[in-house]
């Protein structure tokens, strides 16, 4: 005090290390909490300074901001992206309405990476964030038939505000629970954000569900099922599974990335070489869970001259520096992989035998693991970038018993050319991985546009 400092915001991390201050989903909760502002706040007790301090990162889970402030590691709590995610956190705290809260997923895609490319700061699961003063919800002047094909992150968001807009709403899901995609993907232990997330809608539907909105599982839905029964049918019904034909691939043992985790990501028995055909999210994050378990030794092959090259910058730095052995999910260093996950970029399968891989690779590749390496998008000529000439190949082979195709899936459009094609309803639209391949935020925030709007 006597300085001028009335409290201590206590944070880790900079630049090379981008994903210290913008935790990415991968972290657990609180993960350097006590470590940084508990042992501040220990020494200004062992030391009788009476100054406040201030802890962050990953601290929005009531629970655990709780738990922080019990063990007397900090005195406040700071919430950053938290309340982008859900500005009435506090109040839901307060209240006890806990489960109404919605959970930030650490994907850094809205608030970090929209504004770094220039575009407007917004949120992955929340569409009005940065928009409040131009998108309203307000009651339909017309009450329409709506159904709503496929229960992921877009087809939730629609079928939500199509509700709270007085719409008679039917939603289509043909498994047994929500969430498409990031279902699939909350099944990752180090995932728990997209878990939390997909609680609170569960939350959402359900009450929807008491307050008449019609949900239907466990059925996939026909254009004899919905033809001319509705007003308005809005597909969003996903991707499907990408395994390209590729030679030998019958002679060795394969199975693609969605229903390997569907499958709980278990490597059959006798399985030693483990090759992941991918350097996407889900392929460099499967070579780590893989990778954990030191029994088996994990190749990537990528066609792209990067990991991860449509990834925030933060999040992708994290998982090169896990696929690298420096660091873990829990911030401990004990917990990281004992070698790196070793990585072919630029390069292509050309063929399997029995036990083996055959691929081209450029010779002049990049070291895959430099995670400061901030991505240039390809439109955007990049003078100090070292060109790959595509003539400089090298044939390489090694030993594989088993393939995890965690190529990118394709867009699942075949109901919605047969809606447009019967004229099934008046309007009819198509949204999320169903149109094209991305995003959580494209997904909730187009979905949310339409259903705004109908």
């Amino acid at each position: 005090n006597e300085a001028g400092v009335d409290a201590f915001d206590v944070d880790k991390g900079c630049y090379e290390n981008w994903f210290w201050p913008h935790l990415p989903s991968y972290f657990d909760d609180a993960v350097y909490v006590e470590e940084i502002a508990g042992r501040l706040k220990q020494f200004f007790v062992s030391e009788g300074i009476n100054v406040p301090v201030v802890a962050v990162g990953k601290l929005g889970k009531p629970e655990v901001a709780s738990y922080v402030l019990n063990k007397n590691w900090a005195d406040f709590i700071m919430l950053g992206r938290p309340l982008l995610a859900d500005p009435y956190w506090p109040n839901k705290v307060k209240t006890g309405d806990v489960k109404d809260i919605i959970h930030c997923i650490g994907d850094n895609e809205g608030c970090i990476e929209s504004f770094k490319k220039g575009g407007h700061p917004c949120c992955s699961v929340n569409p009005y964030m940065g928009f409040e003063d131009v998108k309203e919800i307000k009651n339909a002047e017309i009450k329409k038939r709506v159904c709503i094909v496929g229960a992921g992150p877009a087809g939730c968001e629609a079928a939500l505000t199509a509700h709270k807009r007085s719409h008679n709403v039917t939603l289509f899901e043909k498994s047994s629970v929500i969430g498409g995609q990031l279902y699939l993907g909350s099944k990752m232990e180090m995932k728990h954000d997209l878990k939390r997330y997909l609680d609170n809608i569960n939350h959402k539907i359900e009450r929807a569900n008491e307050q008449g909105l019609t949900l239907v599982f466990n059925k996939e839905a026909t254009l004899g099922d919905i033809k001319d029964q509705f007003d308005v049918i809005i597909c969003c019904n996903g991707l499907k599974e990408n395994i390209p034909h590729i030679n030998g691939l019958d002679k060795i043992d394969h199975i693609g990335a969605r229903q390997f985790i569907s499958n709980g990501m278990k490597v059959p028995p006798n399985k030693k070489n483990i090759l992941i055909v991918g350097g996407g999210n889900v392929g460099c994050e499967l070579a780590y869970i893989v990778a954990k378990n030191k029994s088996y030794n994990v190749t990537i092959v990528s066609k792209n001259k990067n990991l991860m090259p449509n990834t925030t910058m933060a999040n992708r730095n994290q998982m090169l520096w896990l696929l690298m052995g420096k660091g873990s999910t829990t911030g401990n260093k004990k917990d990281s992989l004992d070698q790196a996950v070793k990585a072919y970029t630029a390069s292509k399968i050309i063929g399997f035998s029995e036990n083996q891989v055959y691929i081209f690779s450029n010779k002049d590749r990049k070291d895959p693991y430099i995670p400061w390496m901030s991505l240039i998008p390809e439109n955007v000529n990049n003078p100090f970038e070292k060109k790959l000439n595509p003539e400089k190949v090298e044939h390489l082979n090694f030993d594989v018993d088993y393939v995890i195709f965690a190529t990118t899936g394709v867009p699942d459009d075949g109901l919605y050319q047969e809606l447009k094609n019967a004229q099934a309803a008046r309007e009819i639209y198509q949204v999320g991985d169903a149109k094209e391949i991305g995003l959580v935020w494209g997904a909730v925030s187009s979905a949310n546009e339409i259903a705004r709007n109908i």
